[in-house]
């Protein structure tokens, strides 16, 4: 007689142990920390080896966000051509809204599709590629070391981040912190798509895209002044390193 279930345990055993690693490995790669590009010397080569290690990341999101973005489209095309979108899309529309900050409920209205437009949508690369390069020093500064933040995002909530070493005694905000570089990727992009302070960025993009056109990096840059202190200065040296960086960056 066969026994079976000794040999089934045995494989049961190998399986889980082969889930285990593999879900080690994975959030290794999730916390996982940026390259020191502090160690590279020649700045031709930081900014290229900076490029190539934030695009994928860059793409990953965005990519993510044309998938959302596409069924977003057909469910509103639906929406016009008066066919009631079904009770799974309803559910995903509801969810959708959430996560993006929309006022989003039956009978949906066309200001409730529109705003929820103007924020389902990507940040050009070339701007996500050039702030991330502005605002983490090519990848060397300390929040990006300490915090995996590209982006230099604040929090308010006392020890939700880093404390700048030069901050003011009568402000409370830290440098937020981030698990992994794509997370701080993800945040810098959901943060444009909706806070208040970037609702002209999403209009000048819904303004491409009513024309057809593939949005511009350089033309939206024009739309973070709120991003800093700098205001319009921070502008210009933006659109600068876009057209300094652009054939390197096409390169890619």
């Amino acid at each position: 007689m066969i026994k079976i279930w000794p040999h089934f345990y045995k494989s049961a055993i190998v399986f889980m142990v082969l889930i285990i690693v593999l879900s080690f490995s994975g959030c290794e790669r999730q916390t996982g920390k940026i390259p020191d590009f502090g160690n590279v010397q020649e700045t031709s080569e930081r900014k290229t080896l900076f490029f190539e290690f934030m695009s994928p990341l860059i793409k990953a999101e965005n990519d993510r966000i044309r998938n959302q973005r596409s069924r977003l489209v057909s469910l509103y095309q639906q929406f016009t051509d008066d066919s009631r979108p079904g009770w799974l899309d309803r559910r995903w529309l509801k969810h959708l809204a959430a996560d993006y900050d929309v006022e989003f409920s039956e009978p949906y209205g066309q200001d409730q599709w529109q705003s929820l437009l103007r924020r389902v949508d990507i940040v050009p690369r070339e701007l996500a590629l050039i702030q991330a390069a502005m605002e983490s020093a090519w990848g060397t500064s300390r929040f990006v070391r300490e915090g995996n933040n590209l982006y230099g995002e604040h929090c308010s909530t006392p020890g939700c981040g880093i404390v700048p070493d030069d901050r003011s005694p009568a402000r409370e905000y830290e440098v937020a912190a981030f698990q992994s570089p794509s997370e701080s990727v993800h945040s810098y992009i959901h943060n444009l798509n909706t806070h208040d302070a970037y609702k002209i960025f999403r209009h000048m993009r819904s303004q491409f895209r009513k024309q057809e056109k593939k949005p511009d990096g350089y033309s939206l840059a024009k739309a973070l002044v709120a991003y800093s202190e700098r205001d319009n200065d921070y502008i210009r040296e933006i659109q600068d390193m876009i057209t300094d960086n652009r054939e390197l960056m096409g390169a890619l």
